[in-house]
């Protein structure tokens, strides 16, 4: 047999050694194999990011991501089941007054639009209900979404948050501002208000709340967990 004298990459020289007969056929699939790329240059299928919960801390997690990953490696998927994280320190406001109209865009509720480092990811809209792992393989798996349609990660961030209650349990975007104006009502037609737990959400609901409680008496009732307290219409401290 003939030796050809030329460049081969390794996969073609393990043909050739393998191969008795070289026919005009494996002669052109040498010279295609000589003809790629080196491996690092060969565009790898990409690996993909996935963050469930697009609250705070996903949002956080994504955004840092985008300035890291590499958008020729790595594809990037924020799933949240609306188009827009809700400040949950604003929100608590947002329910109870429509000054400084707090539902509206970049105010309490901030949308995705600027989310990402160089447009390096994208906002898959559903609500995650499960996460399967890949047994076959023994890595990756899939994010179930409800509706039963599943998204493929290579790496995954769990950040689904926690499940509120009272006013900032709040519904999906197309139920929310039925659901913020219901609040209102409440806080508005309400004599006393006890708000459970003195942290950052609690302390800046404060104010609106009392701003709100109906003219009813004197004097109303205005507590939180740890800072329990009376406040006297008309008062314009905090929370001693």
């Amino acid at each position: 047999m003939t030796s050809l004298n030329t460049s081969l990459s390794p996969n073609s020289q393990l043909i050739l050694g393998t191969t008795v007969v070289a026919t005009p056929l494996l002669l052109f699939a040498l010279r295609k194999l000589a003809c790629r790329p080196p491996t690092a240059e060969i565009e790898m299928a990409k690996k993909t990011v996935v963050v469930l919960g697009g609250g705070w801390n996903g949002s956080l997690a994504a955004r840092q991501l985008s300035s890291q990953l590499d958008p020729r490696k790595y594809e990037l998927i924020l799933v949240n089941d609306r188009p827009y994280v809700i400040n949950n320190i604003a929100s608590a406001r947002m329910t109870a007054t429509e000054v400084d109209h707090l539902d509206s865009k970049d105010k309490a509720l901030m949308p995705y639009d600027k989310l990402f480092h160089n447009g390096n990811g994208t906002v898959k809209g559903g609500h995650a209900l499960a996460v399967e792992e890949d047994k076959e393989h023994g890595k990756g798996g899939w994010g179930v979404l409800e509706g039963g349609e599943k998204i493929k990660w290579d790496a995954l961030i769990v950040a689904t948050g926690s499940a509120w209650q009272g006013p900032l349990a709040f519904p999906d975007a197309e139920a929310l501002p039925g659901h913020v104006r219901q609040w209102r009502e409440r806080v508005k037609a309400a004599k006393d208000i006890f708000i459970v737990g003195g942290g950052a959400v609690g302390i800046g609901a404060c104010p609106r709340y009392l701003s709100r409680l109906a003219p009813r008496s004197p004097y109303y009732s205005l507590s939180a967990v740890c800072l329990p307290h009376r406040v006297r219409r008309g008062d314009q401290g905090g929370v001693p």
